[in-house]
């Protein structure tokens, strides 16, 4: 399979349909009690189900369960189902009525450790940040906004729509005066957004594919290695002012060139009449420069990071003419 940093919805069908047989084969090995009927359908193995961030969080709070505890494994579990299939049930209310293509619900049961790590990683950058979620329903004029957000996504990059459609399922607000967004593997198919990006459509469309970029190259680390740097080591980085291990890099190059033809395609379609697409670009060549000195690549790796050095000196031809 061909990796390079565009959108491809049908690879997204691929990447998500290998980790839900995983998940799937973690959930037998620790409570075998039939539980592939649970998260199945008439076609198999229900992958939008089995990958909900509900069950996806469920799986990594059973893994820390000692065997004396894996009896109550399986209750956790269908809980976690309920918990998944109405959020599915919430999103298609969502799509039907607002064309937005996400469960926007707050349920702090499946996002509360998150949320925990979300403000802890804050809190990294700014000793006493604060970060806790928006415990209250969008109102419409809010919700309004972001189906223009998603509008906009649709309009001028419907290949980046439909993977975000396929990997994203829930968008869940918080409320922090420094932290901008995160996602949590824990809580794969989430995007976690500060309240206050909800004002302005085209820039919560870049937050939106930003973190959403995020949540496709995990996807994508967690099938195919892209590189083999030791974990330990790290590296200076355009976005971040602490040196950053190579996996955090990987994550800024791949969304920079996201980022990069997001606001390629708003200006030439008129959407923006100023935009960082300057600074993005110069971001951008900073944080390929780390990755092709530093990087250990594997050969999934190195289709990904050619496919961004072409898509860079593409720019740099542009520029010149």
């Amino acid at each position: 399979m061909h990796i390079d940093w565009r959108p491809n919805a049908d690879i997204a069908c691929v990447e998500r349909s290998r980790l839900a047989q995983r998940f799937l084969g973690f959930l037998k090995k620790k409570c075998p009690q039939n539980i592939d009927k649970y998260v199945s359908n008439e076609k198999g193995l229900d992958v939008d189900l089995m990958l909900d961030p509900s069950l996806i969080s469920c799986c990594y709070e059973i893994n820390s369960y000692s065997d004396d505890h894996l009896s109550g494994a399986k209750d956790r579990v269908v809980r976690a189902i309920q918990s998944a299939s109405e959020s599915q049930k919430r999103r298609t209310l969502y799509e039907q009525d607002y064309a937005i293509p996400f469960d926007l619900k707050y349920v702090d049961t499946d996002f509360f450790r998150p949320i925990e790590r979300g403000l802890e990683m804050a809190r990294q950058a700014v000793k006493d940040a604060e970060l806790q979620s928006l415990s209250r329903e969008l109102e419409d004029e809010e919700k309004r906004i972001v189906a223009n957000a998603c509008k906009i996504i649709r309009e001028i990059w419907p290949e980046a729509y439909n993977e975000l459609c396929t990997y994203v399922k829930r968008l869940h607000f918080f409320e922090s005066k420094t932290a901008i967004g995160f996602v949590d593997f824990e809580a794969n198919g989430t995007i976690f957004l500060r309240y206050k990006t909800i004002n302005n459509p085209v820039k919560l469309a870049e937050e939106i594919l930003h973190e959403a970029g995020h949540v496709k190259l995990n996807c994508t680390l967690a099938n195919s290695p892209l590189f083999l740097n030791d974990p330990t080591e790290t590296y200076s980085s355009p976005l971040r002012r602490d040196p950053r291990p190579m996996f955090g890099v990987f994550h800024q190059v791949f969304v920079l060139a996201r980022l990069h033809q997001y606001y390629t395609r708003l200006i030439k379609n008129g959407q923006a009449e100023s935009t960082p697409i300057d600074l993005i670009e110069s971001h951008l060549e900073r944080a390929i420069k780390v990755v092709t000195d530093h990087a250990k690549l594997t050969t999934s790796g190195k289709s990904m990071v050619d496919s961004i050095v072409l898509y860079a000196a593409n720019i740099k031809n542009a520029d010149m003419h």
